[in-house]
């Protein structure tokens, strides 16, 4: 009699064999094939250690952990960064340098009729001839003034004022002996010449 699979090793049955020894389970035939076998799975080892960044607030400001992570279970936490310094505020004193307001000169204005009104009227009956003519002189360059600028306004060209512009200027008598008439008057004729050299007179 053949002796059966379990027993034809002494050092036990065969790894085909073995599942079906000692608990009743039928043997499997040793003309059963076997599926390929499962190929392993190897996963790659972590070389080198993850850092993570995370931010905590305390008392209104961000405070920076560093925390680098080594393997599975160990982690090493790094201290936290310096508190970022305290940003300056913009300031105007420091853009602007302070400086100093430069008085300007108010431009003068021609004098008008009024004025050659009050130095006639403040001057005595006796005054002399020159004076006299020096008033009526100035009076009539402010009216040749007077009109050229009503003639600007309304759009018309009248050359008779700037004729009597011209001819005032030539007929210059000199000095009056009163300085304020004197004043009064160059401040007439330099209006008379600006308005003759604009129109090219």
């Amino acid at each position: 009699m053949s002796a059966s699979p379990c027993e034809a090793r002494a050092d036990g049955p065969s790894p085909a064999f073995r599942g079906g020894c000692g608990d009743g389970a039928p043997a499997a035939s040793s003309g059963a094939r076997q599926g390929p076998p499962l190929a392993r799975q190897i996963l790659p080892a972590v070389k080198r250690g993850l850092t993570m960044r995370t931010a905590t607030l305390g008392d209104g400001d961000a405070r920076g952990t560093i925390m680098r992570i080594e393997g599975p279970g160990r982690a090493i936490g790094g201290g936290g960064s310096t508190r970022p310094a305290a940003a300056t505020g913009f300031r105007l004193s420091d853009a602007m340098e302070p400086q100093t307001a430069r008085a300007s000169t108010p431009a003068r204005a021609a004098p008008g009729l009024d004025a050659l009104i009050a130095l006639q009227a403040v001057a005595p009956e006796s005054m002399s001839e020159k004076r006299r003519r020096a008033v009526k002189r100035g009076r009539s360059l402010l009216d040749a003034l007077d009109g050229m600028k009503l003639a600007l306004v309304q759009g018309t060209n009248d050359p008779s004022d700037l004729r009597r512009l011209v001819a005032g200027l030539r007929d210059r008598p000199g000095g009056t002996g009163d300085a304020g008439l004197d004043e009064v008057i160059a401040a007439i004729e330099l209006r008379a010449e600006v308005e003759i050299a604009k129109r090219g007179g």
